[in-house]
């Protein structure tokens, strides 16, 4: 048998309903769609690029600032100092030098110049208190720090209370015994 269709229905309603195309949402979409990429075009390209480079050339100043700052190295002492801690005198044949800035250099030739009796009488002492073992080593770091200090005191420090002197440099220290 077939099926009866109830009454006042044709065969179309009895079919479910198909859904169509939501084509007016579709268009929306779009024109939204449309409407960003051209505002972000826009922005983009109103919207100013990058800074112009330039180059920077090096001003004298900088260069002069530079050049102040170069590490200059000033002779200090060059002597024969005597010690006899090890129960035999030796003389130790020394040349002590020290580093600064190039904008200290004249104070310190200066101060070096004028307390010259001073500043080896100094470290004739340091170097005759000084133990052999600390004479001898490789480094001589014990020495450079007790002179750098003597040196720190006699010649004193910059504005800022920072030392003139960037570094203690013995160049030699050789030991000859008598």
């Amino acid at each position: 048998m077939a099926k009866e269709k109830p009454e006042g229905q044709t065969a179309e309603a009895t079919e479910p309903q198909k859904k169509k195309f939501p084509v007016k949402t579709a268009i929306v979409i779009g024109a939204v769609g449309l409407v960003e990429a051209v505002i972000i075009v826009v922005v983009f390209l109103l919207a100013s690029g990058p800074d112009p480079v330039t180059a920077a050339g090096t001003e004298p100043l900088a260069d002069a600032a530079i050049e102040q700052n170069k590490t200059v190295e000033i002779l200090v002492a060059n002597e024969k100092f005597p010690n006899a801690k090890g129960g035999r005198v030796c003389l130790y044949d020394t040349e002590i030098y020290i580093q600064t800035t190039k904008k200290h250099q004249q104070q310190i030739e200066t101060q070096v110049k004028d307390k010259t009796a001073q500043i080896t009488s100094r470290i004739r002492t340091i170097i005759g208190r000084a133990d052999p073992a600390q004479l001898l080593s490789p480094d001589l770091t014990t020495l450079s720090r007790q002179i750098k200090a003597m040196l720190d005191e006699k010649l004193g420090v910059d504005e800022g209370g920072k030392s003139l002197i960037n570094e203690v440099l013995v160049r030699k220290c050789t030991q000859y015994r008598l």
